[in-house]
């Protein structure tokens, strides 16, 4: 069950972020594992940073290549699609984070969007936070190396492979597990989300397919 949740999830990730890193699949690894506490220092500054970042309006992208035809593009309306020369282009809504828990990345279009308000945004990612159980950080480096790594070394098209590997290594000899996305990532896909249970955010699922699908993507 956790081979299969972590192949589905990363091949996810590759889907909708063709260029991402294996920095950056191992920070999807990573945020599976830990969920969101990492990131929170105070309630009073975490509520301050997102209005921030809501403010700045940055919208998280999928490019999705030209050739391919994912379940989340086909059921998208056409008004959130951008097609380029090599890519199609449209917002990364919510992203599968969910191979130990159910959780997802996200992205606070939705509340840019109105479909979300903030309020409720915010608590809902304090209590993933605060109710949700998640995996210790030993856990997360024997999965790492007994099913993860092995997993991602197969995918012949993960650039940088050796040298981020060179530096999650080093990372876990000095008991660090926390990394940012990498420069390519930020540059191409501009990430803008929060972790959050899936359970919280039910009530918004019909909000959500109304305002971007025309049917329930898988």
């Amino acid at each position: 069950m956790i081979i299969d949740n972590l192949s589905q999830m990363f091949e996810n990730e590759l889907e909708h972020h063709p260029e991402a890193r294996l920095l950056d699949f191992y920070k999807l690894f990573m945020q599976a594992c830990l969920g969101p506490g990492h990131i929170i220092k105070d309630y009073e500054s975490v509520k301050h940073y997102l209005i921030k970042e809501v403010e700045n309006c940055h919208k998280y992208v999928s490019m999705f290549k030209r050739d391919s035809s994912p379940s989340y593009l086909c059921h998208l309306k056409d008004e959130h699609k951008k097609y380029c020369t090599n890519h199609i282009e449209c917002p990364c809504l919510i992203l599968k984070c969910d191979a130990f828990v159910p959780i997802a990345r996200y992205s606070l279009q939705l509340i840019i969007d109105g479909i979300i308000p903030l309020d409720d945004y915010y608590q809902a990612f304090i209590k993933s936070f605060e109710e949700t159980e998640y995996l210790s950080e030993d856990t997360l480096v024997d999965i790492w190396h007994t099913k993860a790594l092995p997993m991602l070394k197969e995918n012949v098209n993960i650039t940088f492979f050796k040298e981020d590997l060179q530096y999650i290594n080093e990372l876990f000899s000095k008991k660090q597990y926390l990394v940012s996305h990498t420069d390519t990532y930020r540059e191409k896909y501009k990430p803008s989300y929060r972790l959050i249970n899936k359970n919280y955010m039910q009530e918004y699922e019909d909000r959500i397919k109304s305002c971007y699908f025309t049917s329930t993507p898988v």
